[in-house]
């Protein structure tokens, strides 16, 4: 075959491949190329058609042989050979190019050279996005999992630095035989908050205190105001009261208890926090300067006097000689505390899924909202009763002394109706303004309980009222609420109503109410003795007047 001149680029024929000993497979197989061809620029060649035309063109190296293929949209393969006879000494390397259909395709025997095929762009650009995709995302995927760490870092620092963490605090919470194992959603507040919103626990911040430990008003979460409760390490509420508090009320919904917002264990530290109820507790109105004379020792009333500073100079006065609050609650309002204290204790003691005795019912632990709603707090003694149990017994008697029924004071024995006695006392102290033990008593009566009963009994009930609310006063009304009151404190607990009963005799004019029976004798040896008993688990010796 006559060699083509250097610059032209002449058909040589289909015949140029002609017959070789090596089937054509061999040539077939031949190494393929494959590199950025545009499909789209090729689609309008066709191949097919096309008779296989092989073009000579003299090229210098290997590498431009194959960009004259790639630049030439017919080409289907080339060969960079040599097409020199045995012994030519010139140079005659040629770069052969295919167009067309490849058909027959052969090799001669005298020359030794590959043929390159030009393939589908395809699986390169399948490739091309297939890195495209993977890329990105494997990217996306390493970023969340190192933000995800980063949060988890940032957490385990924070619940390392402020104290038990959620998980911990509710298996802490659920290891208590009081609800069963049941989950419980509850919300848990660092310590470092509580810190800040009570600028570090100052006393001017401090609204209460008592046996169980301080009270202070804080703002947590924006312009939420709150009460938190810091039981003092002394205080004798210890973990079973703290997780009674916590489990009781954040089960507990209802409008006359009292709301539990959060909690907080940090070391030795444990922290209640309640909703803020601006109108304090009821016993703040309810007995003025007197509710703080009952076992104040002339040791701690100097010690109270030195700690005196001009911060806390117009709260002393106010706890030493504020009684105008009494003339606040009028009779309307009073009565609408009692109905709605029994509310309170008829849904712990009926209307719940569980039956709840509080055990430690008393005026300053029955709180007033804005609209002095009254809501029942302190549930650290509460105690449920479940199934069919109707009575307990228990040889650790804790309370507080005159509020406290005679079966649970001589016998440890409480039940639903230990509250009903505790209510009753209740009853009589906010009809007469007097506390249980109150010294304004006439001599020979040392509780009000035997008083009110002597007065009843007598025919001068009407003389319990109490001076602040004598003209505004429904005399039907009150003469249903002490003889209700007297009914609650009878000494046998078979002859005290239930809860349900009591609402319905206060809510309903019309309805018969026994006899009452005298009630036990139950009073005071001395302040000493009462002390002892107040310094129990609970119990307020001394309570600044602000609410929790």
């Amino acid at each position: 075959m006559a060699a083509v001149p250097e610059d032209d680029a002449t058909p040589v024929g289909r015949q140029y491949a002609a017959k070789s000993s090596e089937p054509p497979s061999t040539v077939a197989a031949a190494r393929p190329f494959g590199f950025g061809f545009g499909v789209g620029a090729c689609s309008v060649c066709s191949w097919r058609r096309r008779m296989a035309v092989v073009l000579i063109k003299q090229t210098k190296s290997f590498d431009e042989c194959t960009t004259d293929c790639s630049n030439n949209c017919s080409c289907t393969a080339y060969s960079y050979t040599n097409l020199s006879s045995n012994g030519a000494m010139a140079d005659q390397s040629r770069c052969l190019l295919w167009t067309g259909e490849l058909v027959d395709t052969g090799k001669y025997s005298n020359y030794d050279d590959n043929l390159y095929l030009r393939l589908a762009n395809s699986p390169v650009r399948n490739n091309s996005k297939l890195v495209k995709i993977v890329v990105p995302t494997m990217a996306c995927v390493l970023i969340l999992a190192c933000l995800l760490v980063g949060i988890f870092k940032y957490r385990a620092s924070k619940r390392k630095k402020y104290g038990i963490h959620n998980g911990a605090m509710l298996g802490y919470l659920s290891s208590s035989n009081e609800i069963g194992g049941e989950h419980v959603d509850f919300p848990f507040v660092s310590f470092e908050d509580i810190s800040t919103a009570t600028n570090n626990f100052s006393d001017s911040k401090q609204i209460g205190s008592g046996g169980f430990g301080k009270v202070y008003k804080g703002i947590l979460q924006g312009d939420n105001e709150v009460a938190i409760k810091r039981l003092s390490k002394g205080s004798g509420q210890g973990i079973q009261e703290f997780r009674n508090e916590i489990i009781l009320i954040a089960k507990l919904q209802h409008k006359n208890l009292v709301r539990l917002l959060g909690c907080c264990i940090f070391g030795d530290e444990r922290l209640l926090i309640y909703e803020y109820l601006p109108n304090k507790s009821l016993d703040a109105f309810l007995f003025g300067m007197c509710r703080l004379l009952i076992h104040i020792t002339s040791f701690r009333l100097a010690k109270m006097i030195s700690q005196i500073t001009n911060d806390n100079i117009l709260r002393v006065l106010f706890i030493f000689g504020d009684d105008t609050r009494q003339y606040v609650l009028d009779w309307p309002t009073r009565f609408q505390i009692i109905k709605g204290v029994a509310r309170g204790l008829l849904y712990l003691h009926q209307d719940s899924r569980l039956t709840i005795i509080h055990r430690d019912l008393k005026p300053s632990n029955i709180l007033l909202d804005s609209e002095m709603t009254p809501k029942i707090s302190d549930f650290g003694m509460a105690r449920i009763f479940g199934g069919n149990k109707q009575e307990a017994k228990t040889t650790r008697v804790v309370g507080t002394y005159g509020y406290m029924s005679p079966e649970y004071v001589m016998g440890g024995a409480f039940s639903v109706k230990s509250d009903t006695y505790s209510f009753g006392v209740l009853l009589l102290e906010i009809v007469s303004g007097l506390k249980i033990t109150s010294s304004q008593l006439v001599e020979n009566f040392v509780s009000l309980t035997t008083y009110a009963w002597r007065l009843w009994a007598d025919g001068k009930a009407t003389e319990l009222v109490h001076s602040s609310f004598a003209e505004s006063y429904s005399l039907h009304e009150v003469v249903r609420c002490i003889q209700v009151g007297l009914l609650c404190v009878q000494d046998r607990p078979d002859d005290r109503p239930l809860m349900s009963s009591v609402t319905f005799m206060l809510e309903n004019e019309s309805a018969l109410l026994p006899a009452p029976k005298q009630p036990a004798f139950f009073a005071l040896q001395n302040f000493e003795t009462e002390e002892s008993r107040e310094n129990s688990v609970n119990a307020v010796s001394i309570t600044a007047v602000e609410g929790r």
